[in-house]
This record gives structure tokens, sequence and C-alpha cells, in this order.
């Protein structure tokens, strides 16, 4: 019989602390109820060959064939694709060395459970499921192949909501207490188009050394916002929250750009002007989906579906 193993890990949301957290500040993640799942199976092949194929709720969208002793790509339908897999590849095997070093040929399925252009995790999950098939920490691989602060990572294998920060180019994270009673009252929606966070991370980093009280801010907002127990509370957080980031990136914030009769509070999640944003409202469901839809803007999401809040 095959050996079979199967791996999956959370798609995440940063509430708070979007860019600030890679100068230390203090933010609030969330995991996701949707994921990324991977299974990996003992093929017959001739030669050790790695056969992928990544599918996500739009169907089937990667394929390739790599060498499992040189991860050279044999072929593929998307080579940008294989070349950040055969990266990732090679940054595990950097830390184990003894990973895919026999002569096995193997079939490698991922899929993601939301569509991977909206900007919730496929890379982060992918990583981390790749971390634990080689055996290795998937912060020490995330940190060989991403820019980023690893929060994701930690939202991968998290429960609950976490309080996250990175210091010293080292994770410090632990779970918390983020349920809102008003969590009825918070969407989720998709600005239609992915950004590249890896350019938004490289453009903030080169942007020059942030004022320190800039990353007190953010963190006491983020405190603050944990504890929120009123939607008018937390919309008033929020605001306070894009003020300081818009004048930190000197960018508009997206209700300013965007949305400026919503009657309601409108906030970027993760790199600014793409991706989704989290609306908070007192009025109703109707309402809120009915604004977006007449602007274009289809896919809206409760809070509550997709938060996985513990």
């Amino acid at each position: 019989m095959n050996r079979q193993e199967i791996y999956r890990s959370n798609g995440k949301l940063i509430i708070t602390g979007e860019y600030a957290v890679l100068d230390g500040a203090l933010s609030l993640a969330v995991p996701l109820k949707l994921g990324q799942r991977m299974s990996i199976s003992e093929r017959k092949l001739n030669g050790s060959k790695l056969s992928w194929e990544a599918t996500d709720i739009n169907g089937l969208w990667f394929t390739a064939i790599v060498s499992a002793k040189s991860f050279q790509i044999i072929e593929t339908n998307n080579l940008p694709v294989a070349d950040n897999l055969v990266k990732c590849l090679n940054a595990a095997r950097k830390l184990n060395s003894s990973f895919l070093d026999s002569c096995q040929s193997w079939n490698i399925s991922n899929h993601c459970g939301f569509d991977r252009n909206w900007g919730l995790g496929s890379s982060s999950t992918f990583i981390s499921n790749i971390s634990d098939w080689a055996r290795v920490d998937p912060f020490e691989l995330n940190s060989l192949i991403s820019n980023g602060s690893g929060y994701d990572i930690a939202c991968a294998r998290s429960r609950k909501p976490i309080l996250y920060s990175w210091k010293n180019k080292q994770p410090e994270f632990f779970e918390t207490n983020f349920n809102p009673p008003f969590k009825d009252n918070l969407f989720l929606v998709y600005l239609n188009h992915k950004k590249n966070t890896d350019q938004s991370i490289e453009d903030y980093c080169s942007s020059g050394k942030k004022n320190i009280n800039f990353i007190e801010k953010i963190s006491g907002i983020t405190n603050r916002i944990v504890h929120s127990e009123t939607i008018n509370d937390f919309m008033t957080l929020i605001f306070e929250h894009e003020k300081i980031m818009s004048e930190v990136l000197k960018l508009q914030p997206v209700k300013e750009k965007l949305f400026k009769d919503f009657p309601g509070e409108i906030k970027s999640l993760g790199a600014w002007g793409g991706d989704f944003v989290l609306v908070a409202s007192e009025l109703s469901r109707r309402f809120v989906h009915s604004y977006f839809r007449e602007k274009g803007y289809n896919v809206i999401i409760p809070f509550k579906k997709i938060a996985r809040l513990g």
C-alpha cells in the first residue's frame, strides 16, 4: 500500500499592525477557517520525480513535474510559480539535508479552500505545509524565502486569534481572546485585485526608520481593539489606526479613496491598495451587501463566517 501524508494550514488576516509589525509593533492577527491542504503519496515513475498539481475554489491552476534530486523543473504550465516552488524546496533542503534524498517519486496535490488571488494566505499556508513535510521550522523556512514578519506562519498553526510581534527578527506570539460581541457587524470585502505583498513590504522598509511613537501608538490600538466591547469603540479605533498608517505610508485611506459616503468605518488589511478590507457598520447586513455590490465589489464575507475565533 502506498504511503500517504496529509498536511493542512490555516489562512490568515492581520487586523492591526500591518507594516508596523516589521518594526516591532504589536499586531492582532486572526487564523481562518479556510486554509490549504497538501496531500503527498508515493508514485511509481522512472527516476525520482515530484508531480505537482494545485487547485483552489476555481479549479486546477498549476501543474509541474520537478526532479526530486536536483529540483530542476522538467515541465510546468506556469514557470514563475514553478520557480517559487523550487526556491521553497531548496530552502527546505538547506534546513534539512535529508529532505527528499531518496530515489522515490511523489504525487503532491495542493488544494486551497479560497481563491488564491484573495490574499488570505495561499503562500504562507503552502510554506507551513512544506515545513511539516520537510520536518523543518516554519519560521526559518519562511525567513529564507520571504521578507515578511511571519505573522501569517503563526496563524497557519493557531487555533484562535493571536497577538504577534517581530523583534530582532524573532517571532513572539500567543493566543488571545478576541471574539467581539459585535462580530455580526463586521464584514470582509474584496477589492477585486491582489496586492503584491513582498513589493509593498520592500517599499515600506526602504522608506526609512520609523518614529518610535508610531510603533507605540499602533501597539496601544492593538491592545484596545482586543478589549473593545462595542462597535462604536471598535470603529473609533480602526479609524485612528488608518489615520496613523496613512501618515506613515503617505497613502490615502481606503474609505477616503473609494467609499467616502459609507456609514461606518473601513480598514485596510495587509498591503494597502488591494486584497480585502474590514468593514464595520451598525447598519444591516442587507444594506452592507447592497452598498458594495452597487459599487462593483461582489465578494462580501461576514467576518464571523471566516474567522477562527476559538
